[in-house]
């Protein structure tokens, strides 16, 4: 059995992928921006 791995801009909804040695299919995705601490004053 060969391993591939996928960058997350890969991933797509409805696509499949191994957690745990269980397949998963995606059904939802969300992406937070990495930011700021604190806003300005």
């Amino acid at each position: 059995m060969s391993v591939t791995y996928a960058t997350l801009g890969e991933l797509k909804v409805g696509s499949y992928i191994i957690i745990d040695g269980e397949p998963c299919r995606i059904v939802e995705m969300s992406r937070a921006k990495t930011g700021k601490h604190g806003s300005a004053k």
